[in-house]
């Protein structure tokens, strides 16, 4: 008799602890859903992180597309903005470019020289995952 009552206190109790560690996560998912906040961040986003910065490309070319075809960072020129200096030259004047193509413009820092991924993450201090 002594061990069905502490048989049945003991599921009691486990149903009460899975009752309220259920409730809990129902509470603090409401809150981060209401706060924004959240423990676990959204998936990060390097294409995301290179459109919040201040990144320029300049190129100089008669066939852009082409060149920019050419560009080891091509998947991710659409993050970036891209200056065609045989277009428009008073930006790429403005940079002192002079001559160096492709130049690039992270962060106000002139990089003359064409740089891979590794070294745009460095630049611009987005992280590559």
């Amino acid at each position: 008799m002594k061990n069905k009552n502490n048989l049945k206190k003991f599921f009691i109790l486990v149903s009460i602890l899975a009752v309220l560690l259920i409730a809990f996560y129902l509470a603090t998912g409401a809150i981060s859903k209401y706060t924004g906040f959240s423990v676990f961040d959204e998936k990060y986003d390097f294409r995301k992180c290179l459109e919040e910065k201040d990144i320029t490309l300049f190129i100089n070319s008669e066939t852009p597309l082409e060149s920019l075809k050419e560009n080891p960072l091509y998947n991710y020129l659409d993050s970036i903005d891209i200056i065609n200096c045989k277009r428009n030259n008073d930006r790429s004047i403005k940079k002192e470019i002079n001559g160096h193509f492709p130049s690039w413009v992270i962060n106000d820092k002139l990089i003359k020289k064409d740089i891979s991924i590794i070294e745009l993450s460095e630049s611009s201090g987005c992280k590559l995952i």
